[in-house]
């Protein structure tokens, strides 16, 4: 069986490593923001030249946290795209706001240039979501934060050291959020996540949100409540950051794999200019829609497990119907067309090889 993805894979790569780190953690007497979380936010935030990191128990939380921090209030609005993971506007959602849903452009990212005045001037902040692992257009939501005054969060979510202008992305928001559920590109094997920022009147709020609304323990100043990043998931996470860009190579070497090698001019693939600065968490394609359930049904006959993200665009979903207003054409075009194939660091060259004949024959 191939499958879609393969967290137990990294785990088997860095077992000696991740079981050392793991035990010595089981045996410090120190579970909860202890020494692994402040080794872990000063790395990460290290890494991505970032001046704060607040590490937390996943990426909604981390979302919801940063909205709160932008001082947005109940019934305040947020510009967000549709077509992203449910977590993305379940955040908006449980920290009171109400979501204004942008269409999409062929790249799978929000279209900035659909927005209209009117949703700009009412908004609070634009959620910026890199899927896939794309970049969104930075420089262009940079000039809406200037004209309109709007807040800018950064959903990196999917882009784990990802490159947009020659820096990471989450470097440009007012403050930006990673999940590192254990699929990601950096991964943990639980739920874990993490808040970036340059500011340090957003870092010292969020840190307060993610714990009671602390200032020291059992003296709250704002209600928060409990959401921080355990200290096992950290140790993990400390041992992972040290191999986040060979994996992100492998990633990548998989991806021009693919774009070199799918020839099926039915098959409508990611443009080849994206592969300097993606890291592919994953790899989606287009096919004619009649033909995805059979495409589907056709690989999992070969044992090969393929995916769709997202089945649904969150404006056809129940709990979020109510806010859809805006002309959605390409998202409600595309969620019709994709499949997600396998993309994984540690998937063999073999199994490369069975997907790509696979679509070429179809």
């Amino acid at each position: 069986m191939i499958n879609f993805a393969n967290p137990l894979s990294e785990y088997k790569y860095l077992k000696k490593d991740i079981d050392k780190a793991v035990f010595r953690t089981l045996k410090s007497n120190d579970y909860i923001l202890g020494d692994e979380v402040k080794k872990f936010q000063i790395n990460f935030s290290k890494k991505l030249k970032s001046r704060f990191c607040i590490a937390t128990s996943n990426g909604t939380d981390a979302l919801i946290i940063a909205i709160k921090s932008l001082n947005i209030k109940r019934n305040d609005k947020i510009i967000v795209p549709s077509h992203t993971a449910t977590a993305t506007v379940s955040a908006i959602i449980e920290s009171g706001a109400i979501p204004i849903f942008a269409d999409i452009k062929d790249d799978f990212n929000i279209d900035l240039d659909k927005i209209s005045s009117k949703d700009l001037i009412e908004a609070k902040a634009i959620i910026l979501v890199h899927l896939y692992g794309n970049p969104c257009e930075i420089n262009k939501a940079l000039i809406l934060k200037r004209k309109y005054n709007i807040k800018i969060i950064e959903d990196c979510s999917q882009a784990h050291f990802a490159i947009y202008k020659k820096k990471y992305v989450g470097c440009y928001g007012d403050v930006s959020c990673f999940s590192f559920y254990p699929t990601k590109n950096l991964s943990a094997l639980g739920d874990a996540g993490a808040i970036i920022t340059n500011n340090e009147k957003i870092f010292q709020k969020c840190k307060i949100l993610r714990e009671y609304g602390w200032i020291k323990k059992n003296y709250s100043i704002v209600h928060g409540t409990n959401r921080r990043m355990d200290e096992i998931q950290a140790s993990i996470l400390n041992v992972k950051l040290k191999k986040i860009s060979f994996f992100n190579n492998k990633r990548k070497d998989i991806a021009k794999f693919y774009l070199n090698n799918i020839y099926n001019k039915r098959i409508i693939l990611p443009n080849k200019r994206i592969v300097d600065n993606s890291v592919f968490h994953l790899f989606v394609i287009r096919v004619p829609k009649r033909e995805r359930k059979l495409i589907i049904d056709k690989f999992k006959s070969k044992n090969i497990q393929l995916g769709i993200h997202y089945f649904k665009a969150n404006h056809q979903q129940k709990p979020y119907k109510q806010f859809y207003k805006n002309n959605l054409h390409k998202t409600n075009q595309l969620v019709k067309e994709i499949i997600s194939i396998p993309i994984y660091p540690l998937l063999k060259i073999d199994q490369m090889k069975k997907i790509v004949n696979l679509l070429n024959k179809i």
